[in-house]
């Protein structure tokens, strides 16, 4: 995973720079996965060229598992360039990428459980608590994963986002304003990440909505 600056032009810089060292040597399984890293974030910051950037993320991680098939970063990432393209898609439209989603992140959740704060759990809890109960969704295990990924990484912002959300689906008001308040903390020092300022707007705004409902 590419632990680097957030900003696009770092991001940009890191992936030409690579491309240029891995034309020298052979790649390993890790290298094909911070390329396919790089074109995923890349993709949050250039919209108009999203779709050339997951499909080359896809083209990577598939690479990875040619060379090391138990790489649970490769599955990983596999799962959230295939999520991000039904994003782009729409529901309904995406419905035949649901299934490949959920088995990538369960066996990156197998191998890896920990790897991105408990991302395989944070993938899986937040695709449960989105999805319709006809597609699957499923709002009792969506908390169970979220708070899983919280145990895994309690210093990642988004962990707490997404479980506070699913509080609230169940009315847990006391529980989601802990979350949120924990969130919020967490996202102030997040600067660079795209659409930062909207999602510490948003967290906000549930807080209002929490705070509302607990008085």
């Amino acid at each position: 995973m590419y632990e680097g600056e957030a900003g696009w032009d770092a991001v940009q810089r890191t992936k030409i720079e690579l491309v240029k060292h891995f034309q020298y040597q052979p790649l390993t399984h890790r290298d094909f996965c911070q390329l396919a890293h790089l074109d995923y974030k890349l993709a949050q910051w250039e919209p108009q060229v999203k779709a050339e950037h997951l499909n080359r993320c896809l083209e990577n991680v598939e690479k990875a598992l040619d060379h090391n098939p138990q790489a649970g970063i490769a599955y990983f990432l596999r799962g959230l360039c295939l999520g991000r393209q039904g994003q782009m898609q729409g529901l309904w439209a995406s419905l035949n990428i649901i299934d490949p989603v959920r088995t990538a992140m369960e066996m990156a959740r197998q191998l890896d459980p920990a790897l991105d704060h408990g991302g395989p759990d944070r993938a899986l809890g937040r695709m449960l608590y989105e999805l319709p109960f006809f597609l699957g969704g499923d709002l009792k295990k969506s908390i169970e994963h979220l708070e899983t990924a919280v145990q895994l990484g309690p210093d990642y912002w988004e962990n707490h986002y997404y479980l506070a959300q699913s509080y609230m689906s169940q009315k847990r008001y006391r529980d989601a304003k802990r979350e949120l308040q924990d969130a919020l903390k967490m996202a102030g020092s997040v600067n660079e990440e795209p659409h930062m300022e909207d999602h510490r707007r948003h967290i906000r705004e549930l807080l209002r909505e929490v705070e509302r409902r607990l008085d």
